[in-house]
């Protein structure tokens, strides 16, 4: 059973790693609702469930033993060397301006 759970906590490091290569800093609730729900079945299947607050504490664990994950503002997560917040989309501009503000006659 070792070899299954290491197997099986390689694999959530490699899904952690990805979410947040793709997200950049991400609480840790979100890390735990990007995991795959084959992993959390084969976590509750091998005796490691992967609870809500799993992210958090085993985070905090890497973040401290310096392990290639930091901790950034707000409580978020991400990989030493990323980007620290994913820069947020920029807002569309609305293009169609109503022909009353437009100056033109209708």
């Amino acid at each position: 059973m070792a070899l299954d759970a290491d197997e099986f906590w390689v694999a959530v490091r490699l899904a952690v790693e990805a979410a947040m290569a793709q997200r950049g800093a991400v609480a840790a609730h979100h890390l735990h609702d990007a995991l795959p729900t084959a992993l959390k079945v084969d976590g509750k299947w091998i005796g490691q469930p992967l609870t809500t607050s799993w992210p958090r504490y085993h985070l905090l664990r890497e973040a401290a033993a310096g392990k290639g994950i930091v901790e950034a503002a707000g409580g978020r997560f991400a990989q030493a060397g990323l980007p620290a917040l994913a820069p947020d989309p920029a807002p569309e501009a609305n293009l169609a301006v109503s022909p009353a503000l437009s100056g033109r006659q209708i």
